[in-house]
């Protein structure tokens, strides 16, 4: 008879012990916010900006603004939210966009058609002139900018790739884009 009551007092006691551990675990785990998996599909664009030799900034483009994608044009605006700066990266391939390296240069489009430039809008508070390289600063009508833009990939609705550029301001002022990265989703499909 005492092992039968004892019996029930064990079960007793191990159902409320089950129980209690049960509700603990309920309630610390609906305080925590799952990880969610990085998106490999993500749109972005980053770089490593320099203005001058007093400005130095990486570039996080987490919004992307702007962007338009046919077989011959590419258009795409990124916008860092946290500090305010934009980008615009664009190619225009007439025989329709591949995958290889457009050169910021307005001379080689001369001899192929293609086009491609960089625009770099930083801040107001952190420097008042926009950049570009298409800006002619000695008038021979020819881009002082240089650089590339890689298109690394095109498939479906992405398009990924790298770009560096050396852009200037109406004023002369110059900045160095290095180490960029890109990615991002048009509604044409390659």
């Amino acid at each position: 008879m005492k092992t039968k009551i004892i019996r029930k007092n064990a079960l007793k006691v191990s159902k409320k012990m089950f129980l209690s551990l049960l509700t603990i675990t309920v309630i610390l785990s609906c305080g925590k916010e799952e990880e969610k998996p990085k998106d490999s599909k993500e749109v972005f664009a980053t770089a490593q900006v320099a203005i001058g030799n007093d400005i130095d900034f990486d570039f996080n483009g987490d919004i992307a603004v702007g962007v338009t994608g046919f077989e011959t044009k590419l258009g795409l605006g990124f916008m860092d939210s946290k500090q305010g700066n934009y980008l615009y990266l664009a190619v225009q391939a007439p025989n329709g966009l591949k995958e290889g390296t457009y050169s910021l240069q307005i001379k080689e489009a001369i001899e192929d058609g293609v086009t491609a430039y960089l625009t770099l809008n930083p801040d107001d508070g952190l420097f008042p002139k926009n950049f570009d390289t298409k800006t002619d600063l000695d008038g021979d009508t020819w881009n002082d900018g240089t650089g590339n833009i890689t298109i690394t990939s095109l498939k479906g609705h992405w398009v990924e790739g790298t770009f560096s550029a050396v852009a200037y301001s109406k004023s002369g002022d110059e900045v160095r884009v290095t180490d960029g990265k890109f990615k991002a989703e048009v509604k044409y499909e390659f």
